[in-house]
């Protein structure tokens, strides 16, 4: 296992996601050959995921489950690289057999990594990354990201009966609907506002899936 190495590059877009409300990272960055998706799903709620950073390895198409410790807020997102881990990486960048002028470093290929991260991250990326990648990286992925996976039909707004709309169910929106980054973003902005959710519904009940304007229009 690797010493501690604090992935200082997520602290922005962490504090960003919470003021805006969108409890949600999904970004993508190159290193070499090496194509990494980041993700991280914040639910104080929910031990599956939060604290939890995922790395999808695009080119192997294989997901690394990686605890972060420390004071996220203040910029501590401190990991720990486990040597399967780091086999999986060096597999991904196409140097598992060597072919490199020098032995691969995993805390210099942490800083290269973390120094290329996006300073910012506008929703509108975090929809495009995840609708473009969903149907790959939902297998590995724990299974409460969303609520009711198969239920992937809006039908419309709904009154939270206990507690507050949770992510889980308001992240299908991001990943399920059409809807535009602005919207999407309005209309759960009004939805926690008004302390509602939305509801869902399989393919195959026939139910046309509802429009987010719409729903906004009704809740705002």
């Amino acid at each position: 296992m690797s010493d501690a190495f604090n992935l200082t590059g997520l602290g922005p877009l962490y504090n960003e996601a919470f003021e805006r409300d969108e409890k949600t990272l999904a970004f993508e960055v190159t290193n070499g050959r090496g194509r990494f998706l980041f993700l991280m799903f914040f639910d104080e709620n929910d031990t599956d995921t939060n604290d939890q950073l995922f790395v999808y390895l695009r080119n192997i198409r294989s997901m690394l489950r990686i605890k972060l410790y420390g004071n996220h807020s203040k910029g501590q997102f401190d990991l720990y690289i486990k040597s399967w881990q780091e086999e999986k990486i060096k597999k991904e960048l196409g140097i598992e057999n060597g072919g490199v002028s020098s032995p691969f470093n995993i805390k210099d290929f942490l800083c290269n990594l973390n120094a290329s991260f996006p300073a910012s991250l506008p929703l509108s990326k975090k929809i495009e990354n995840l609708r473009n990648n969903w149907r790959e990286i939902r297998p590995e992925l724990p299974s409460r990201i969303v609520s009711e996976e198969d239920k992937t039909v809006l039908i419309g707004e709904k009154r939270v009966s206990k507690g507050s709309p949770q992510e889980k169910t308001l992240r299908k929106l991001y990943i399920h609907t059409e809807g535009s980054a602005d919207d999407i973003s309005m209309l759960i902005r009004c939805l926690k506002a008004a302390n509602m959710t939305v509801a869902w519904t399989t393919e195959d009940s026939g139910i046309r899936s509802a429009e987010i304007r719409e729903l906004i229009s009704r809740i705002s």
